[in-house]
């Protein structure tokens, strides 16, 4: 067996080259906000496409090897011990992607009954193909490997007649291979997935090929959703582990150890729910896809959408007592009427070890365990604080405190010491919060259909019930997030998280009715929105517009770069050279957004939306929330000078000129969640470091495009790529090996000037690039400098650039810079210089004197003199929102495209969309002095 594994992975790893995966071409990058907003649909289907048929290798590997091995099920090399590649995994983002051609009737053709193709894909070579692909067959040859895959004889499913015959050529395996698959029975050979592979001989490709109708990808889809094997669970080392909803690892005092389950089954369930209603859109149900298509939903309907309101269970749990709840709620399966009788049942039992079992279905003798030790801890707990009482009752007196005063300090003590052991809990996450409740949300909207369609008035009464309390903590969050901004802001990876589940409420809430002789007429998007939902839709709406709008103003083709909270450990890691395009773990959703929506990806690895980042991709392009064109045009349109001022728990701001934009990266700030103890007291013993909010450096980037490094060139998209300050080192010490920084007090941004500590210069800045003013005072000419030359001549800039005490010394070095468009000084750098230090005659002698904590001033080109300490300054800006974005007080806020000269008045100019989230349950959502917003309703 040992020999038989090894060689599985062998064989894996040579195919490798089988598995190339395809990227997407999004096609050009729109010109202006309204062609981004016209050419979205084009761009979804181009992704979609790929997703659909381009790279089928990686969907049938992962759901083989899922099937074969379960859910991280995959071992690893049992000859060296080495890990290898998690590559049993559910192939869901591409199921996200395969239902989404399904339910696109614009795709020809559009119907099944002509059975024709409906998208095509590349494999690989011939040779390479029958490498990588014949180990999937299910029958193998008497004369194949051991390691193969398939069964070797003729018991259960592969009579000798289906071996795959030895000399088989490559289209011959792929086809055997679909129809072992998802022909759902070993002798049939004409299901819709059967000759899918051909080959094209010279001159044409000698790849191997693969279309697929409609048809085919319906019943893939069926096949991943109905394997016995796939549900909420882990197959992780041979031991199968139940998954719930929530944080993973969540305590259990009262059983000493921590749960026996796996958290994070909310993240599946927001992809679940997704495919679930992009397959409820599938219209076209000929030919086999809608019974195919129907099997996906019930099994999605009764396994995976596990996150409901049920009696006594309407919302997600917010805290966790350490004492009295044990880790995670648990799911919930099967019917409507299932889960409000309580009587659904797990598909995982039987399969689980005995710890899980245990956990979601504890034995009288392990609930009674539980009993005596909470029991425990409550007797401990007690005689801890009546000693400490009394011994405060004992000093009291010693200090010659009357016997009452010392008893009611004991008593006090005791009170105050015994509840906080009792009650302290742990905060749930935000993003996990979302999640699940959004989920809730559309799932009990799916059961009310369901229970109206068989008249089960009674249970409709009280799933509406219980989804009106959903409903209810949705929009109070909501105007909370309005009001305060995510407690996780700019999280990586969690703000996807939090902005996906926020996408679900936008494109679904309203697919069912809350009136209970219309709920069962279910017709997705077509049908009508009730007020209820409208309010949740109009609610998530303007969140989304806060997010697009910042977005926008604040990045520049595609590359931003923000403070962030969670997850600090990949702070360093940006810095230290992983690209800011690169949307996989630890990325910033808001990119892949932008992508979507402009189409602008020419900073994105190879140019091209990448096959790792389709899961942030697919929720953007899936859904039909995009921003007001408006708001694109700002993300697109650089030539128009902006400005945006932010103020969360921490702070962000960005002033952007013709082809440049400046960043200020913040600071670091407190974690979002921790433990509360009677009182209202919170506090963060224990919890992680990695939580802190944490600032990056301040930058200025420009539209110069690559960087030549080892003689290759690479798009400019890593911090260090940018002229920069790195502020405050602050550190939080590791996790896991890992460092946990901050680039700390980074606030120092008014119009185009910035400041800070630790200036730094591009890696491939080269000293050409600049003239002397003063000491330590330099011009910057970027027609001259590689690193900041932008390609349209109409964005050259001069840079005033000081240093204190040179660009590289650490510590306390300090300095400052001005940006100013070339044609201002008629493209002359003297010009430029001239100005500079007429400004500032005689100051330079007094910067030299200065520290970084002295009071600093300096006068611009554009004649405002400003006052600052290069060590921490922030100019007073603490407004909620001011700029493009601005806060008009509680959840109010107003969006215009505000040019960077009147930004500094905190109010909107011309066309804006108003926002007022102040009344939770009348949300209001609407543009003003223009043409209407999109009707998402």
């Amino acid at each position: 067996m040992t020999r038989s594994l090894a060689a599985i992975l062998l064989f894996l790893a040579a195919a490798l080259p089988a598995a190339a995966q395809t990227a997407v071409d999004l096609g050009p990058a729109a010109t202006n906000g309204q062609a981004a907003h016209d050419g979205f649909a084009e761009r979804a289907q181009r992704l979609h496409l790929v997703m659909a048929c381009g790279n089928e290798y990686e969907f049938v590997q992962g759901f083989v090897l899922a099937s074969r091995f379960g859910k991280k099920g995959f071992p690893d090399d049992p000859a060296t011990g080495a890990k290898e590649p998690d590559l049993a995994a559910w192939p869901l983002t591409l199921v996200l992607g395969k239902a989404a051609v399904l339910a696109d009737a614009s795709i020809d053709p559009t119907s099944t009954a002509v059975g024709r193709p409906v998208c095509h894909g590349a494999l690989a070579e011939p040779a390479a193909v029958i490498d990588a692909w014949r180990p999937l067959a299910r029958c193998r040859s008497p004369d194949d490997p051991a390691s193969y895959l398939g069964q070797p004889d003729s018991r259960g499913r592969c009579p000798e007649a289906r071996a795959l015959p030895r000399n088989a050529p490559a289209q011959d395996v792929v086809n055997r291979v679909y129809e072992d698959w998802f022909g759902f029975r070993a002798e049939d050979d004409q299901g819709p997935c059967s000759s899918v592979a051909y080959v094209f001989f010279p001159p044409g490709d000698s790849r191997v090929q693969v279309s697929l109708t409609r048809a085919c990808l319906a019943r893939q889809i069926r096949a991943v959703l109905l394997d016995d094997r796939h549900g909420p669970w882990t197959e992780e080392g041979g031991t199968v582990t139940p998954e719930v909803a929530g944080t993973d690892g969540l305590p259990c005092l009262s059983e000493f150890s921590g749960a026996d389950v796996k958290g994070d089954w909310d993240m599946g369930v927001l992809e679940y729910t997704r495919i679930a209603h992009v397959l409820y859109r599938v219209a076209e149900r000929g030919h086999g896809v809608g019974f195919d298509v129907d099997k996906a939903l019930e099994r999605l309907n009764t396994r995976f959408l596990s996150l409901r309101s049920s009696p006594g269970d309407a919302t997600a749990r917010e805290t966790f007592n350490l004492v009295f709840d044990c880790g995670n709620e648990q799911n919930q399966y099967g019917s409507a009427v299932d889960t409000v009788d309580g009587t659904g049942s797990d598909p995982g039992v039987g399969r689980y070890n005995e710890d899980g079992s245990e956990e979601l279905d504890p034995s009288f003798w392990d609930s009674f365990w539980r009993f005596l030790a909470s029991l425990l801890i409550v007797v401990a707990a007690a005689a801890v604080a009546w000693a400490i009482g009394a011994a405060l009752a004992t000093i009291a007196l010693a200090g010659g405190a009357t016997a009452a005063a010392a008893a009611v300090a004991a008593v006090v003590a005791i009170v105050v010491i015994l509840g906080s052991v009792l009650l302290v809990s742990l905060d749930e996450t935000e993003n996990h919060l979302l999640m699940q409740n959004t989920s809730r949300y559309l799932k009990n909207k799916l059961m009310m259909a369901e229970l109206a369609r068989a008249g089960n008035r009674e249970a409709f009464d009280t799933v509406a019930d219980l989804n009106d309390d959903v409903r209810e903590w949705l929009l109070e969050r909501m105007q909370r997030i309005a009001e305060e901004d995510f407690l996780e802001y700019n999280a990586k990876p969690y703000a996807r998280l939090s902005h996906f589940s926020l996408l679900n409420l936008i494109d679904y809430a309203c697919d069912v009715r809350w009136n209970y002789d219309l709920a069962g007429l279910q017709r997705g998007a077509d049908a009508p929105c009730d007020d209820k939902d409208k309010a949740v839709v109009t609610a998530a709406a303007a969140l989304f517009d806060l997010s697009a709008a910042k977005a926008a103003v604040g990045s520049l083709e595609g590359r931003r770069l923000i403070p962030f909270r969670r997850r600090s450990e990949v702070n360093q890691q940006f810095y230290d050279g992983r690209p800011l395009t690169e949307l996989v773990a630890g990325a910033d959703t808001m990119i892949a957004a932008l992508q979507m929506w402009t189409g602008n990806d020419i900073f994105a690895p190879g140019g091209k939306a990448q096959p790792a980042t389709f899961g942030q991709l697919s929720f953007y392009s899936t859904s039909r929330y995009r921003p007001d064109p408006m708001i694109l045009d700002i993300a697109i349109d650089k030539s128009t000078p902006r400005a945006q001022q932010y103020r969360h728990f921490g702070r962000e701001a960005y002033v952007s000129g013709n082809g440049w934009l400046l960043t200020a990266g913040g600071d670091d700030e407190g974690r979002p969640a921790g433990a509360n103890l009677p009182l209202g007291i919170k506090i963060y013993i224990g919890a992680p470091a990695t939580d802190y909010g944490v600032g990056v450096p301040t930058t200025l980037m420009t539209r110069a495009p690559i960087v030549i490094e080892n003689g290759q060139p690479r798009p400019r998209n890593r911090v260090r790529d940018f002229l920069r300050f790195d502020g405050k080192d602050v550190d939080f010490g590791f996790d896991d090996g890992k460092p946990l920084k901050s680039f700390s007090n980074n606030n120092c941004i008014a119009g185009a000037f910035v400041c800070g500590l630790r200036p730094r210069l591009p890696d491939d800045f080269s000293p050409s690039c600049w003239k002397s003013i003063d000491t330590h005072f330099y011009a910057i000419d970027s027609i001259r400098c590689f690193a900041l030359d932008n390609p349209d001549d109409r964005a050259d800039i001069f840079v005033a650039l000081y240093d204190h005490d040179g660009i590289d010394v650490d510590g306390s070095s300090w300095g400052f810079l001005e940006v100013a468009q070339q044609d201002r000084f008629g493209r002359s750098l003297d010009a430029f210089i001239d100005a500079v230090r007429a400004k500032n005659a005689g100051r330079v002698a007094d910067w030299e004197k200065a520290s970084a904590d002295d009071d600093v001033t300096y006068t611009t080109t554009d004649d405002r003199t400003l006052e600052f300490e290069p060590e921490d300054e922030d100019f007073g800006a603490d407004r909620r929102a001011c700029g493009v974005v601005n806060h008009e007080g509680d959840s109010r806020f107003t969006i215009s495209a505000v040019p960077a000269a009147e930004a500094a008045n905190c109010r909107s100019v011309g066309r804006r969309i108003y926002i007022d989230l102040d009344d939770e349950e009348k949300p209001v959502r609407k543009a003003e002095e223009g043409g209407a917003l999109d009707d998402l309703f």
